[in-house]
């Protein structure tokens, strides 16, 4: 019985030094890839005119107000959701754009789309989880889907009674 319990004791051990050290180099890694990236991205940014600047992050702040005006819900629902959307997108298409130090402004401007979309998707996955805490659990959307649901199920409940009330008196 101490045997196994030294055992176990000599694995978790083990598995926290495992676990300490995939930490400290995943840190080193993060840190490396982050000094990279940050260079790049100051200098991407610096070398970009107004216009350009303006042509990148147009489109992601034009979504995200859109994407806030059609969720459902009170104005900070909306406010939550557009900046989310807006921010996230903005923040992907720079920051992959300044991650690869790309000069050519229309090779540029593709990364900065294809960042942008995955950034757009990243900060709509945050919002959404800030509308859950403010929401009970859920976010505009899965209320109102949710809402329909009930609906629908309550209509079909009633559709079934009309006919088998149908049916008795034939």
């Amino acid at each position: 019985m101490q045997r196994q319990s030294q055992r176990t004791t000599h694995f978790k051990l083990l598995d926290m030094r495992l676990i300490t050290e995939a930490g400290k180099a995943l840190l080193g890694l993060g840190k490396t890839i982050g000094s990279k990236a940050g260079g790049n991205l100051s200098r991407s940014i610096g070398q970009m005119g107004k216009g350009e600047l303006a042509m990148s992050l147009a489109p992601d702040l034009m979504f995200g107000a859109m994407y806030g005006m059609q969720t459902p819900g009170d104005m900070t629902d909306k406010i939550v959701a557009g900046v989310g959307s807006g921010l996230g997108g903005a923040i992907g298409g720079v920051g992959l754009r300044g991650a690869l130090g790309v000069k050519n402004p229309m090779v540029g401007l593709g990364i900065d789309y294809v960042g942008s979309i995955g950034g757009d998707i990243a900060g709509q996955s945050v919002s959404d989880n800030v509308l859950r805490a403010k929401g009970g659990g859920m976010t505009p959307w899965e209320r109102l889907q949710e809402e329909q649901y009930q609906q629908i199920k309550a209509e079909a409940k009633q559709e079934a009674i009309r006919e088998i009330i149908a049916r008795q008196y034939q």
